[in-house]
């Protein structure tokens, strides 16, 4: 469903989050405005949960008014109570990043499922997304959930979800699966294994990983190491690709994307899936998919000055 245009004031589209004040999406929805010819604008909103059911309702029908908004951390799980209707990758994710107002209603969507699936087609060497089958997630959240049905959609079938505790991975799981089955959507047969931060995980299981996807807000505020990080990324084999979803607003790679590289393992950062995830939100929000290009200039550039 695609948001109406308000002729006096264009598109007024945001992102809803916790600490978003450093987030490099404006620039990227300024840019795609710009390309596409479309009148609007992009603000960031810090909202906690405790605020979440309030600013929602005066963004449907108050002063704020939105035509459409981002989300992220912390609110991707809890925004569906106030949904009017769904994608099915969304309710199969149990998750969404974008939410679309029509007509005072709210449609939800996740764009992070096909923002990370196009990020993987760009990284992975030609025909290797094809071959996936043995993924590590780390994380438990949203970005998480994104991440399971976006690579289970290009073939991954076996999956290990390391939280911080064990019952937290298995609660995780457990939800996941009944929100996969609800969505009705058709997936490959899905196996998990839930793991805990104090869980060693053998070499001969590390050994079968082809992905790691960091999908925790590790150095998204901070640069400390956690310490069970580096004999995790070590214990991964030289095939196995490192997709970190956390994206780095420097030169310097994140940390892991750092530690990846100190282990000679193919790596990427979450800039691609971010400006993929945009282009596929700003569809949604304006009916037009901007150019890849336009996006990760943009963001480049705002990067290059933050």
């Amino acid at each position: 469903m695609i948001a109406s245009p308000r002729v006096n004031r264009g598109l007024n589209l945001g992102l809803i989050g916790s600490s978003v004040s450093r987030s490099l999406s404006p620039a990227i929805h300024r840019a795609f405005f710009a390309c596409t010819g479309i009148a609007g604008s992009y603000s960031l909103f810090d909202v906690s949960e405790s605020e979440l059911a309030q600013r929602l309702e005066s963004m449907r029908v108050g002063p704020e008014s939105m035509d459409g908004i981002n989300v992220t951390i912390p609110h991707k799980v809890a925004v569906f109570n106030f949904l009017a209707s769904s994608s099915a990758q969304a309710r199969a994710a149990g998750a969404v990043n974008t939410v679309v107002f029509k007509e005072q209603r709210l449609e939800g969507h996740n764009t992070d499922i096909l923002g990370l699936k196009a990020s993987l087609n760009q990284s992975l060497a030609s025909g290797q997304g094809n071959s996936i089958s043995h993924v590590l997630i780390v994380g438990t959240g949203g970005a998480a959930r994104a991440a399971v049905i976006a690579l289970a959609e290009i073939g991954a079938s076996n999956f290990q979800i390391l939280g911080r505790t064990e019952d937290r991975a298995q609660g995780f799981i457990d939800s996941l699966e009944q929100s996969i089955a609800m969505s009705q959507i058709v997936l490959p047969q899905l196996t998990f294994r839930a793991l805990g931060l104090s869980n060693k995980l053998e070499s001969t299981e590390l050994q079968q990983c082809q992905i790691f996807i960091n999908a925790t807000s590790i150095g998204h505020l901070d640069n400390d190491v956690p310490p069970w990080l580096m004999p995790l990324i070590e214990g991964l084999p030289k095939a196995c690709f490192v997709q970190d979803l956390v994206y780095a607003k420097s030169s310097e790679p994140t940390i892991c994307c750092r530690l990846a590289q100190e282990f000679q393992l193919e790596n990427d950062d979450g800039k691609a899936m971010l400006v993929h995830q945009a282009r596929f939100a700003f569809e949604l929000f304006a009916g037009q998919l901007p150019p890849y290009e336009v996006g990760i200039q943009a963001l480049l550039e705002a990067s290059a000055k933050a």
